[in-house]
């Protein structure tokens, strides 16, 4: 039925709910369109909502604050009480710098662990692609030689500019990308 009902549809994103009850589990399905894939984007500074961010939210709306304040650009964070950028409202951050080597914030309470961040971090080892998982600060961005976020949704999705500052373009890179990590 769920099927049927999004048939036309080309991406949607499933949620499932799983909660235990007297009888056993109780098991919901919803699904919601995606619309098409971004092929880029623009990212721009906004204060961290003060949520927890130890695990993915259900409850979406501070992250909707911080988007609808930006919009059209994408929501960036940075993390309290310590310099450093930590991830977007939808995905982690990749980081070209000067040297050629991608950077990526390391995980800790503000920077959630992306399924699709793991993949690419794995990828980009196979194909020995120097990665460093370090802290990014807003001027490595800014200096960088390309960036790209990535979410199991949206891929790896090329930033063309900071704050209003242009970046370098990569959409070839990851157009390569996403075709390794099947999401093109």
């Amino acid at each position: 039925e769920l099927a049927q009902r999004h048939a036309n549809q080309p991406r949607l994103a499933l949620r499932i709910r799983a909660r235990p009850n007297e009888v056993g589990l109780e098991v919901n399905l919803d699904a919601r369109p995606l619309g098409a894939r971004p092929v880029s984007s623009a990212l721009r500074h906004h204060s961290r909502p003060s949520c927890s961010w130890r695990h993915k939210w259900i409850e979406r709306s501070a992250l909707q604050v911080a988007e609808a304040a930006v919009n059209p650009d994408l929501p960036f964070f940075t993390s309290q009480g310590r310099p450093g950028i930590t991830e977007t409202s939808r995905g982690n951050i990749f980081i070209q710098d000067q040297h050629g080597s991608w950077c990526t914030p390391p995980l800790d309470e503000h920077v959630l662990p992306g399924i699709t961040r793991r993949e690419v971090i794995d990828l980009l080892d196979e194909q020995r692609t120097p990665v460093v998982i370090r802290r990014c600060s807003l001027q490595d961005l800014l200096q960088s030689h390309g960036a790209f976020w990535t979410s199991s949704l949206s891929g790896a999705v090329p930033i063309t500019a900071v704050n209003g500052t242009v970046l370098p373009d990569i959409s070839e890179f990851s157009n390569d990308l996403n075709s390794r990590l099947g999401t093109d």
